[in-house]
């Protein structure tokens, strides 16, 4: 959110600020605020797709340098939208200047304006999970839950959102953006480690600009401008209140000085027209209301093993289904806990859904199409909960889905269907059976929805399980298809980021009923050499770090990696929802925009592919056979004449272009006949 012109007018006035160490106290951060910051803090580039690695090191960095001045961070997390559906204008609003931002990184490779990749949430509650920070997801908004909960700790706010400025932190406001490069001081003790920053407090702005009634302050965020309360809204207050132009705040400031609150609304409503004025009287009430900070709901979450913890999460919830029945008391701890995504309650509340536009062709279908069978179906889980009004529930929660998406360069709704059978005839869960149901029974659901048999994952690390049943479903349902260059990218990836730097996953106890591709996997990590893990990490990492290899952005690359994205995305909320019959993926671990999109390049352009990935992983060494088993069981489900985009081949050799070159299994490793060769082609 924020307030028109607040943010500048303080920057403006250093009297309303004083230097602050911050050192050895606790501190509330606005979360979804911080992870749009650290993009553009550590300028990470967002039109590859999401280079979640390289986020997930910075972030990791900028909290342990938290820890070195003793400095305990609380993260809270925005949740859903509620059924007012106030803030709808603003929503479209932000959507369609997202659009503009991803057309001109589409176009030029570079993200001038930072916007988050699909995953950046999911990978964010992962670092903090990893991180052993302690994070809540709110019901919905957060502004006011994140001061009550300083409140409550006595702490500082931390945060970028000019909102905090009107919010009465006792204990003051520290915007993210305030500190010295983030750099650490030490004390004239030599022992305390400290941060400078610049810390805001109500009381010092409220003795510079009395007010004969405090509780009008809201109404200088109102009558300025917020996500509530657009210009268009409040223009002709502004010609009343603040006629000169420049000078906004410090006039609306005047104009409140000597005014209660019950006169200075009358006021506003005298200047809206009749036919206008009730519809307006909401928008402000609602307005101040989000201002109001009392006694946090959000504290007994982080007492540490307290036994009433779950009891109180459903004492304190105010979710209710729109047909009035409460949620499961599971659904609200997962919901409280982030384990589960807050779009979930956009989707219940409001039918609606806003897909983030990624960088790729945006004249074709939106990144998230393909995964739409996905969304159906968590739809149709989503939407069926106990009731005891059945045809009010049918009239209410049973209905399509408005997906707001681009489409042939425009912006368009697409109403979805929510699925309540599946292809097979079995029925989709309603949400409340969910804890009802075995592990197999849901594991049944999820392989049917990505199309894969539960054999088939068995014969995978569990890690990889998801991974790889979401990629058997992306290529089937995306348009176009990837060329075998980025499929052959993806699994070096993988290797790169969760074997190579992951030595970790070497496990010496399998069981003995495994299948011969798992024990073989194992048996093969177990058998990788400290020289051979450095040797191929050194010959790998330089991908990451190359912007544009040979030649200009390919968008083609990220529009299959954002493809991708979307189902995965999708298809860890399904999961999560059923109770997580597979091991969740962790983001960072897999994927790096930059280095899928080098390698993808690289590969195009060599003439022997197969020699390539050998000087990558090393000849016959446990790493490239590795690599050939994980491609091949990717082929497993892959017919033989898929589909697969053609190669625009520009080869870096200066030779003769007209050769074909094979990238031959059978050598390396037994493979069944199917699969015996990989064509890459140089045309």
């Amino acid at each position: 959110m924020g307030v028109r012109g607040l943010t500048s007018f303080i920057e403006a006035h250093p009297e309303l600020t004083k230097p602050y160490r911050l050192h050895d106290c606790t501190v509330v951060i606005d979360g979804n605020n911080l992870i749009h910051f650290l993009y553009s803090f550590y300028k990470i580039n967002c039109a590859y797709g999401g280079d979640y690695n390289t986020f997930a090191t910075k972030s990791k960095s900028y909290f342990l340098t938290f820890k070195e001045c003793n400095v305990k961070p609380v993260v809270v997390i925005d949740g859903g939208l509620d059924k007012s559906d106030l803030t709808f204008p603003n929503q479209m609003e932000r959507w369609k200047d997202r659009i503009i931002r991803v057309e001109q990184a589409s176009a030029t490779g570079k993200s001038t304006h930072p916007f988050l990749p699909t995953n950046a949430i999911e990978d964010f509650k992962n670092i903090l999970l990893n991180l052993d920070i302690p994070f809540t997801q709110c019901e919905y908004d957060s502004d006011a839950q994140i001061a009550a909960l300083a409140n409550h700790f006595n702490c500082p706010v931390l945060s970028d959102d000019g909102d905090f400025f009107i919010f009465d932190v006792i204990s003051g406001y520290i915007k993210l953006s305030s500190f010295s490069n983030f750099l650490v001081q030490t004390l004239e003790d030599k022992i305390t480690k400290y941060f400078t920053c610049k810390i805001y407090h109500l009381s010092t702005f409220l003795s510079h600009y009395p007010l004969v009634d405090k509780s009008t302050l809201p109404l200088l965020a109102c009558i300025a401008g917020n996500d509530y309360l657009k210009f268009n809204k409040i223009k002709v207050i502004a010609q009343q209140v603040y006629p000169v132009q420049g000078q906004k705040i410090p006039q609306i400031l005047k104009w409140l000085s000597n005014r209660k609150y019950n006169e200075t609304v009358e006021q506003l409503l005298h200047y809206i027209h009749t036919e206008s004025r009730e519809k307006f009287r909401i928008l402000l009430e609602h307005s101040v209301n989000s201002y109001r900070v009392e006694n946090s709901d959000l504290s007994y979450l982080f007492e540490k093993n307290s036994p009433s913890c779950a009891t109180k999460s459903i004492l304190h919830s105010k979710l209710v289904t729109p047909c009035g029945t409460p949620f499961p008391k599971e659904y609200i701890m997962n919901h409280t806990s982030g384990n589960i995504p807050s779009y979930f309650l956009n989707v219940m509340n409001l039918h609606r859904i806003f897909h983030s536009p990624q960088v790729g062709d945006l004249h074709e279908h939106g990144s998230s199409k393909c995964s739409r069978f996905v969304r159906r179906v968590l739809y149709g889980v989503l939407f069926q909960h106990e009731t005891s009004n059945v045809e009010y529930h049918e009239l209410v929660c049973l209905r399509d889905v408005c997906e707001y998406d681009t489409y042939k360069g425009m912006e368009v709704c697409f109403k979805i269907k929510p699925l309540f059978v599946l292809p097979s005839g079995k029925t989709v869960p309603k949400l409340h059976e969910i804890k009802l149901m075995s592990k197999t029974d849901r594991l049944e659901i999820l392989a049917e929805v990505m199309g894969i048999k539960k054999a088939y994952l068995r014969t995978i690390l569990p890690n990889w399980q998801l991974l790889f049943g979401v990629i058997n479903y992306w290529l089937q349902h995306c348009s176009p298809k990837p060329t075998k260059e980025f499929l052959v990218a993806l699994l070096l990836s993988l290797i790169y980021f969760n074997v190579l730097l992951k030595p970790n996953l070497k496990i010496n106890n399998v069981k003995e009923n495994a299948f011969d591709d798992l024990k073989r996997i194992y048996s093969l990590l177990d058998k990788i050499t400290p020289s051979e893990s450095l040797s191929a990490v050194t010959n790998l990492e330089k991908y990451a770090c190359l912007r544009i290899l040979n030649g200009r952005f390919d968008v083609s690359v990220i529009q299959n990696y954002n493809q991708l994205q979307s189902c995965l995305a999708y298809a860890i909320s399904l999961n999560k929802l059923l109770a997580s019959p597979l091991k969740s993926p962790n983001i960072s671990e897999i994927f790096e925009g930059t280095m899928l999109h080098n390698l993808t390049k690289k590969l195009t352009a060599v003439r022997d592919s197969k020699s390539f990935i050998k000087s990558l992983l090393g000849d016959r060494t446990p790493c490239y056979k590795i690599f050939i088993l994980l491609l091949e069981k990717v082929l497993q489900n892959v017919s033989n004449d898929f589909p697969w985009e053609k190669t625009v081949r520009k080869v870096e050799s200066s030779k003769i272009r007209t050769s074909k070159v094979v990238l031959t299994l059978k050598n390396d490793i037994s493979v069944s006949n199917k699969f015996e060769c990989l064509n890459i082609s140089v045309d």
